[in-house]
């Protein structure tokens, strides 16, 4: 069995840092299995090889200019760059 979190809507830079924090809880041992449900904005991420050229629709048809766009992480097996639409 697992635990069970209801976290409603979050950003996607929130919850992914929420992830690494308890994913580092888990493997020491200090919490048990858990089961994440939440909703964050659309989202495009793009994998190590990858680039904005991979991405088929243009971004003025969904990316508005208040829109969070960074990359991430150095720490994660395959570092990727992250869209968020609003």
């Amino acid at each position: 069995m697992c635990d069970i979190w209801d976290l409603g809507v979050v950003e996607y830079r929130e919850a992914w840092e929420l992830q690494r924090r308890l994913h580092h809880q888990r493997v020491e041992g200090k919490i048990p299995d858990l089961l994440l449900l939440l909703e964050h904005s659309p989202t495009i991420t793009i994998g190590r090889s990858g680039s904005l050229d991979n991405v088929l629709i243009s971004t003025s048809k969904w990316l508005r200019p208040d829109s969070p766009f960074f990359s991430l992480i150095e720490e994660a097996m395959l570092p990727i760059m992250v869209l968020v639409s609003s």
